[in-house]
């Protein structure tokens, strides 16, 4: 999980904020959801959350 963030970032990074959230929208978003529902183990839901704010974090930067 936690190399996927290191993926999103990097591909955030090579293609720039605009050209990845449309992927982000249909592909990456709804997996890393799924990992923060309730039935999902506490480890699991942490690093979903850091990779979500990592994401975040990435693109208001690529934006800004």
């Amino acid at each position: 999980m936690a190399a996927a963030g290191d993926l999103a970032s990097a591909l955030i990074g090579a293609t720039g904020a605009d050209t990845y959230a449309p992927v982000l929208a249909a592909q990456h978003l709804p997996a890393l959801l799924l990992r923060l529902r309730p039935q999902q183990p506490d480890g699991i839901r942490g690093v979903a959350m850091g990779v979500l704010a990592e994401i975040s974090e990435r693109m208001q930067v690529r934006a800004g």
